[in-house]
């Protein structure tokens, strides 16, 4: 699930993704369930102006998030802010988007991945079918043409020297579709 993308420069842009996000619409004055892969959660409004908000995530206050903010509830749970409906009427019901998700993915142009707020950089993982783990690293580039997506490239490199058996899976770290194996 794509959270944001942000030109930071002229030539340095950054995407947010979400892994395995689900949406809800939650309305001030009122409690929602937003059901993931990993849990249903009680969520709702704490405090919203027009650029900002507070939410409760199952007791636990976010800090004030803008559009596109995200905030780690637990290990593997991140809340973000899709958009900010903001009511300023005094019988107006003011409301927000927000997604919630296993884990957060940032890719930066030219910079290490960070899954989860952690770089990367060193970082093992094991050899599915093995094990063997691995160090490696993970840069992403990201390429736009008149203000609109080109590409995004991620470069992976192993930081050791390794082979794959017949049966072994290298599995990319962060997008466990994409992965490496010997048939």
């Amino acid at each position: 699930y794509i959270l944001s993308a942000r030109n930071t420069t002229p030539t340095s842009h950054k995407i947010t993704l979400l892994d395995t996000a689900n949406s809800a619409m939650i309305t001030e004055g009122t409690s929602s369930s937003v059901t993931t892969e990993a849990g249903t959660y009680d969520v709702s409004i704490e405090f919203i102006d027009s650029d900002e908000i507070i939410l409760n995530v199952d007791g636990v206050s976010t800090n004030k998030l803008n559009e596109g903010g995200v905030y780690k509830i637990t290990d593997d749970v991140y809340v973000a802010v899709k958009s900010i409906l903001y009511d300023q009427k005094e019988a107006g019901i003011s409301k927000s988007e927000i997604s919630i998700g296993s884990g957060k993915i940032l890719l930066e142009h030219g910079a290490e991945v960070e899954i989860n707020n952690l770089d990367v950089d060193d970082m093992r993982f094991t050899v599915e079918g093995s094990d063997e783990t691995v160090k490696y690293y993970l840069k992403s580039y990201i390429t736009e043409s008149n203000n609109e997506l080109e590409k995004i490239v991620l470069e992976w490199k192993l930081k050791d020297d390794n082979w794959i058996a017949p049966g072994t899976e290298l599995v990319l770290p962060g997008f466990e579709t994409i992965k490496i194996s010997m048939g």
